[in-house]
């Protein structure tokens, strides 16, 4: 199964399972939402006619007695053989029989009726009930509510559902990708100096030769600066580097220069350096990450001519330009060169790490970079750090 299937049903089965969530949240708030109303609807309606009670027991009770209520309750008094001595006009015909004593809520005559019926110390006998009819429509309108509001709700689901999956599922499949594509891409760079240093000890061990050294020993620095930049990554990835000190920034370019002399004195380059004295407060590390993979990529990748190196202090930024006359970096490539394990050109040895390295660097101490480039006539990368 190949990725894009793989991401395909991950994001099917993602959307489904978030889909299933949110329609099981906002159905089992309808449905208590719904019973809440109901209960609140049912608790209102029994405190009304207790109420009601209380008033009507206080009064002096006649017979024919007419009685005020609203258009939903009724009210009958009944004498102790339970024949009628008033009733309210909107009461309907019933048998008082199938009535019980207390509160009840009861379907009577086919009608959901809430009703109370209590004895009076006189032995009269009240009944007050409310027609629920009303309330019941209501609810019913609630439930028709909630049920399309679920039916709306889930077509928005859908999509949000299929959305959010696939913004999770690519961001993750991504992180996967270029994990993968780091692991593939570092065993290779592992490989071949390990390779190296393994064939020239097997030479050595058959004629000792200096030239078997030297392979070893240039195959070595190469590993060491693959794990010096893995581990920087790692770091940089939690940002631990910003340890900040005080130093010149001229410094730093001393000791890479001094590092990068017997390169730059075999393929006798010139060098133009035009570097204010500016002292900042901030990391050593990530400077000296930015400078030293700039100026080695720029010295690695001339053959000839020049390097410029500019360093001023523009307005609160300092200001790095590094200009070198050498292949240039495709067009093509100039939007994915600051990519991990992203080379422009594959003729020199390399990790493709160096210009992810000073970008990472400079995004942590909140700078921005530029490169202009052009195929064999030189690159120039412009870098300005607020200080």
């Amino acid at each position: 199964m190949g990725l894009e299937e793989r991401k395909g049903n991950t994001l099917a089965h993602l959307a489904v399972i978030y889909s299933l969530v949110i329609f099981a949240i906002i159905f089992f708030f309808s449905i208590s939402s719904y019973l809440a109303f109901s209960i609140l609807v049912d608790n209102f309606v029994a405190s009304d006619l207790k109420q009601e009670l209380v008033y009507i027991s206080s009064q002096n009770i006649t017979k024919n007695q007419k009685w005020l209520t609203f258009s939903d309750e009724s009210i009958a008094v009944l004498d102790p053989k339970e024949n009628i001595i008033s009733i309210s006009k909107n009461f309907p015909s019933f048998n008082f029989d199938n009535f019980k004593y207390g509160l009840h809520l009861d379907y009577i005559n086919g009608k959901k009726v809430m009703y109370i019926k209590t004895k009076l110390p006189n032995q009269y006998t009240i009944i007050i009930a409310r027609n629920m009819t009303k309330f019941e429509s209501i609810k019913e309108k609630l439930l028709s509510s909630f049920i399309l509001a679920l039916v709306i709700l889930s077509i928005i689901i859908a999509f949000t559902g299929f959305y959010i999956a696939k913004t999770i599922t690519n961001s993750f499949l991504n992180f996967m990708e270029r994990v993968y594509t780091m692991a593939l891409n570092l065993s290779h760079e592992i490989k071949t100096p390990l390779t190296i240093i393994s064939t020239n000890v097997s030479l050595l061990e058959i004629r000792p030769e200096k030239t078997y050294i030297e392979r070893i020993s240039k195959a070595t620095k190469q590993l060491n600066s693959l794990l010096n930049k893995i581990i920087f990554l790692a770091k940089a990835d939690e940002h631990t580097l910003i340890n900040k000190q005080r130093f010149m920034i001229e410094d730093v370019v001393v000791k890479i220069l001094q590092e990068l002399e017997p390169m730059i004195e075999q393929k006798k380059l010139s060098l133009d350096l035009d570097i204010d004295p500016i002292e900042i407060n901030s990391s050593w590390e990530l400077y000296e990450a930015i400078l030293s993979n700039v100026l080695e990529n720029a010295i690695k990748y001339t053959e000839k001519g020049m390097i410029k190196v500019n360093i001023k202090k523009i307005k609160k930024n300092l200001t790095i330009i590094i200009e070198d006359t050498g292949v240039g970096i495709p067009k093509e490539k100039l939007s994915t060169i600051t990519k991990e394990f992203e080379r422009a050109n594959t003729r020199v040895s390399g990790f493709g790490l160096g210009l992810f390295i000073v970008l990472k660097s400079v995004d942590i101490l909140g700078g921005k970079m530029e490169i202009d480039s052009e195929e064999n006539k030189g690159t120039r990368i412009n870098i300005s750090i607020p200080i």
